[in-house]
């Protein structure tokens, strides 16, 4: 039998206690350690995953040997978690964003290169239906010459109710353009190409402590079409969250709404609903994951691709 690789998970808040499921179901992967401030919640898990709970991710890195670490603590501190364990010379999976500012992620993205490590976020969208079958429409000339990409998002309250934490609200590090708008960027950047202007009009409330509540935006494509950007927060509503991305070309349209609902259609026709798997797919991006430290080619977005979105979110954040 394979000796599981051992992986140490480094923030233990919701989509980390996601993550370490699809971890302990996966047949090459062993949790070996866990770390969260929180020591009372990183107790409770290391019980549920029967590992070693640790409150300090130094000390996590120092007492055992780990072949990969992931990160899932909040954006603020990506930079000093994801430095330290580069520097220890593991392999990593980090939570989008890659860091906390432009300057930050540029020193991880160098880092990681210098220490030739196998290095990926966790942009899952690129592993599901809803996302693939957009793009493959979109490179087989379905729409016919690109017009205009919109992006529009909408949600009745923010944190969505399912996402209460001490930062997701707050301007230094949270927001739906940082939380969310980043695994759409990320996209358009994959299916439309290089974005490279990028013009923005954020709402702040009055207080500076909030993250912002609204955003117009405009990004230019290198190919020459516009991505207008429409966001707005705390709306009439009960829904959790309306999030549409639309491509509208000479011959056709093509709209993914919440991910997972596909819609297109030639000028002049009705649209059509495209049936999809709606299977969540977090285990490929595991595998790929587990294939690359074995040497072997994977699909993954590496902390390149990290970078390249954290480029364009500091432009529509303007903070």
């Amino acid at each position: 039998m394979t000796t599981p690789l051992k992986i140490g998970v480094i923030g233990t808040g919701m989509m980390a206690e996601r993550m370490m499921n699809s971890f302990e179901n996966h047949p090459k992967l062993q949790i070996t350690g866990i770390c969260d401030v929180n020591e009372e919640r990183v107790n409770e898990l290391a019980i549920q995953f029967q590992t070693t709970a640790y409150t300090h991710y130094q000390d996590l890195l120092d007492n055992e040997t780990l072949d990969i670490v992931y990160v899932a603590v909040p954006p603020k501190w990506h930079h000093e978690v994801a430095k330290a364990v580069l520097t220890k010379g593991i392999h990593i999976l980090c939570e989008k964003p890659l860091a906390n500012s432009v300057d930050e992620a540029a020193e991880l993205l160098t880092l990681s290169k210098e220490k030739g490590v196998v290095n990926a976020m966790n942009f899952p969208l690129n592993y599901e239906e809803g996302t693939r079958a957009f793009e493959k429409l979109m490179h087989e000339g379905y729409v016919g010459k690109l017009r205009r990409v919109e992006l529009r998002m909408e949600f009745p309250k923010w944190p969505r109710p399912r996402q209460q934490n001490s930062w997701i609200s707050t301007r230094e590090q949270g927001g739906f353009v940082f939380e969310v708008a980043g695994h759409l960027v990320q996209q358009i950047l994959r299916t439309f190409g290089p974005i490279t202007q990028v013009v923005s009009d954020l709402e702040l409330p009055d207080d500076p402590t909030k993250s912002e509540t609204g955003i117009f935006a405009t990004m230019t494509l290198e190919k020459g079409a516009n991505v207008y950007f429409n966001g707005i927060t705390n709306t009439a509503g009960t829904h959790s969250q309306d999030i549409e991305l639309t491509a509208f070309g000479t011959e056709g349209t093509v709209k993914l709404s919440n991910y997972s609902n596909l819609s297109a259609g030639k000028v002049g026709e009705e649209m059509t609903v495209i049936p999809l798997d709606q299977q969540v797919r977090t285990e490929e991006l595991i595998d790929a994951f587990v294939s690359a430290v074995e040497g072997k080619e994977a699909e993954l977005y590496d902390f390149q691709v990290g970078y390249d979105v954290q480029v364009v979110l500091e432009k529509l954040r303007k903070i």
